[in-house]
């Protein structure tokens, strides 16, 4: 007996439609981020970026209460681990990556996160690797060395390869240790948990944008500049 088709499901719909808009948005990420280099010195971009969230997520945070149930609901230590894996630390090396190498480079050694992710998974959540996981870990060790090993052959485009390559690993490194902090952080109010690691990661991020403003100088950026990330200099090294 032929069984009638289902109904589609609008959530499932929707869910994907925004998998796609965030993949999209990620990706965008590299080029952007590439670009703003060029405006911003990579602690100063990383202090901004957060900064700027952190007051776009208070706007959401009306009448949710939600900051007082977080605190009760989980330790300080915990939000200060993920501020600084998961906003602090990677942000920054994130940033550096992009100045030392392309955005092509990053974005396919950012690709070997779910495989660090399966490895950490096993380490301190006690998840078992099946042989499709294991294949999947190999391939992926070697999709970078291969990527590592090739360079890039426009040094305007990426002065040192080698170090670009070694800071986005450790962003890898640092956002798989932040995704398994994060996971007993599930079942709190998301906007809740990310606006308070967001302000606390801004406030990680601000001493070390002091300093490097201090020792470079306040970037000449124009209201145009702001606005698309653009600055006229020619490498991003400088």
């Amino acid at each position: 007996m032929t069984q009638p088709p289902h109904p589609s499901n609008p959530k499932r719909g929707a869910a994907l439609a925004a998998l796609v808009v965030a993949m999209i948005v990620w990706g965008s990420t590299f080029v952007v981020t590439k670009v703003a280099m060029q405006e911003f010195p990579p602690w100063t971009l990383a202090f901004l970026r957060f900064a700027i969230a952190s007051l776009v997520l208070l706007a959401f945070m009306r009448g949710r209460g939600g900051l007082t149930k977080l605190r009760r609901s989980m330790s300080l230590w915990r939000l200060t681990f993920l501020a600084l894996t998961g906003i602090a630390l990677f942000t920054a090396a994130f940033n550096y990556a992009l100045v030392y190498g392309s955005a092509s480079q990053g974005a396919l050694l950012y690709a070997t996160i779910p495989a660090v992710l399966a490895v950490c998974a096993v380490l301190f959540l006690k998840e078992r690797l099946n042989r499709g996981r294991v294949l999947g870990i190999a391939l992926s060790v070697v999709g970078a060395a291969l990527i590592v090993a090739s360079g890039e052959p426009r040094l305007e485009v990426a002065p040192s390869p080698l170090l670009g390559a070694a800071f986005m690993l450790w962003t890898v490194v640092l956002w798989a240790a932040y995704t398994v902090a994060a996971k007993a952080v599930t079942d709190a109010d998301q906007i809740v948990v990310i606006f308070a690691i967001s302000v606390l990661g801004a406030l990680m991020l601000l001493p070390a944008s002091v300093v490097e403003l201090a020792m470079v100088g306040l970037p000449s950026t124009s209201a145009h500049g702001f606005a698309i990330w653009r600055r006229p200099r020619p490498s991003c090294a400088s």
